[in-house]
């Protein structure tokens, strides 16, 4: 839902004195970029809009952001938000798939209704506007995410179900 997120980031840009950048990641490989350059350009945002294409290791560009928009909806699971979580970077993600599995609303990221740039704005002020509840829910999300979602965490849950299988007989 790339056109949700540059509609979001041009009322969080109007809504905002602070200057802001915008960042889409990944491969373009449906050709969308001049579509959306267009509508960058028509919301008045081409500026401060960059296509980053694909980035290996992402942690560090989600560590350096302030916010992970995820305008997608029915995505299975979500990884980019763990992986924003994980490096203290708060997410407002879309309330769809297996969004709500990760976020807690309120709690470790936000969640908007699909499709509702105007509310997925209106969150992400909110949030950037009050750095206590930032700050908290930064904080709530990292150890949630570190609790279930990370490499450790995962390898030890795997590692239970080998132990739990029955031994091999010769």
């Amino acid at each position: 839902r790339p056109e949700v997120f540059l509609r979001a980031a041009a009322l969080i840009s109007n809504g905002t004195k602070r200057p802001s950048n915008f960042l889409i990641f990944g491969r373009d490989r449906e050709n969308f970029q001049p579509r959306l350059e267009a509508l960058a350009r028509e919301l008045g945002i081409s500026d401060s809009v960059h296509f980053m294409g694909f980035r290996d290791p992402i942690q560090p560009w989600l560590a350096a952001s302030d916010l992970l928009l995820a305008p997608e909806v029915e995505d299975a699971f979500g990884r980019t938000l763990v992986e924003a979580m994980l490096v203290g970077t708060p997410v407002v993600a879309s309330r769809s798939g297996g969004h709500p599995e990760i976020i807690q609303s309120e709690m470790t990221g936000l969640l908007a209704p699909p499709d509702d740039a105007s509310e997925m704005a209106t969150m992400a002020l909110s949030l950037l506007a009050e750095p206590d509840r930032y700050r908290d829910i930064a904080i709530r999300a990292k150890n949630h995410v570190t609790d279930r979602y990370a490499v450790r965490t995962h390898g030890d849950k795997i590692m239970e179900i080998y132990d739990q299988l029955p031994a091999a007989t010769a």
